[in-house]
């Protein structure tokens, strides 16, 4: 016989094996004593286990536990991040104050009109300061503001994947 192993000693407690089997690892147990040893301390592994009182799980066990397990997660307040909404409304405002300025710098151009011919009167202003317009957008400052602004951006964009990547990660975390 090869060498006896763990799992033939355990199919021998468990009455798993066959008549010659049974022979065969009888004979070769006579001339191996360590693992003879071995058979005497699983056969009392086995004694033990079988002599262990068994008591059934309470009615609902697993409900009741996944109920508290489902309250301990609904009760997870998850963080909220306004730095995007923020940087977003920065953004929408700075929009609207151009937007406004331009609008009054074109209704003081025809102050005598009662409407304000938005297209012709829009036109009109570009034309006129198309120059000051074209000095001010190559103005160190502009070009420092405008280059401030679009790192900010790009951070808040770095910050929404991240925060979206730690909210999969405890989504995972949770669902697993």
């Amino acid at each position: 016989m090869n060498k006896i192993t763990d799992e033939m000693l355990n199919d021998y407690i468990d009455n798993q094996l066959d008549a010659s089997a049974i022979n065969e690892l009888k004979h070769s147990l006579n001339e191996d004593e360590e693992s003879l040893k071995k058979l005497q301390a699983l056969k009392t592994v086995d004694e033990t286990l079988h002599d262990i009182e068994v008591y059934a799980a309470p009615n609902n066990f697993t409900e009741r536990v996944m109920e508290k397990l489902l309250k301990q997660v609904k009760s997870i307040d998850p963080k909220k991040n306004y730095f995007f909404a923020g940087i977003i409304s920065v953004f929408g405002l700075i929009i609207t104050a151009v937007l406004i300025a331009v609008w009054n710098a074109a209704a003081k151009q025809d102050p005598s009109s009662g409407s304000v011919k938005t297209f012709e009167t829009a036109k009109n202003f570009m034309n006129e300061y198309a120059t000051s317009l074209g000095n001010f957008l190559h103005n160190n400052q502009l070009i420092f503001a405008g280059g401030f602004l679009t790192v900010m951006l790009f951070l808040s964009v770095v910050l929404l994947l991240d925060s979206h990547k730690s909210f999969k990660n405890k989504l995972k975390s949770i669902t697993h």
